[in-house]
């Protein structure tokens, strides 16, 4: 009875520290708060899992499959966070992003719809269809001769981010003014 109640205290306090966590990443953030909450998040996620995986475990072979969810659960959580995820992902339409990306013709790459390619001197700009909101959208660039060669912003856009995935592929998010 008292593992359960130290549990749903923690499990109470991640949910708390994870709202903040939300919150703050929405708002102007500042590093060291922002460390915290992750942090408290990460403890209370890890002692709910290690506590549920041990409980399955007593309870016999029949019932590990009780903790299977929250090790699932505990595996998305670690690999979120990760480039993992792109990059597995990049490695399965590679092939398709290269071939749209020297043609210059819409097309697709794996379950990616990539609209009107736009090329810049050897870095070109594959923008994903239905991303971003209103007057954004988000996609990959494929830039051979590296980051230097990704255009600066031009008129009409209000920023760009992107970030580098493996390679000569980056992932980007443009805001259109």
């Amino acid at each position: 009875m008292k593992m359960i109640s130290k549990a749903a205290v923690l499990s109470a306090a991640s949910l708390v520290a994870g709202g903040a966590l939300l919150y703050r990443s929405a708002t102007v953030s500042d590093g060291l708060l922002t460390l915290a909450l992750v942090l408290a998040l990460f403890a209370g996620v890890s002692l709910v899992v290690a506590v549920t995986v041990v409980r399955a475990l007593r309870a016999g072979p029949q019932a590990i499959w009780l903790a299977l969810p929250v090790l699932i659960l505990a595996a998305s959580f670690a690999t979120t966070d990760s480039d993992l995820p792109e990059r597995v992902l990049l490695s399965a339409i590679d092939d398709d992003l290269r071939r749209i990306a020297e043609s210059g013709e819409p097309g697709r790459a794996g379950l990616y719809k990539i609209e009107e390619p736009m090329r810049e001197g050897t870095a070109v700009l594959l923008q994903v269809a239905g991303t971003g909101f209103i007057f954004a959208h988000a996609g990959f660039i494929y830039a051979p001769d590296g980051p230097g060669t990704i255009p600066p912003l031009g008129e009409g856009f209000e920023s760009l981010d992107y970030e580098h995935i493996s390679g000569p592929w980056y992932e980007y998010y443009v805001v259109e003014s």
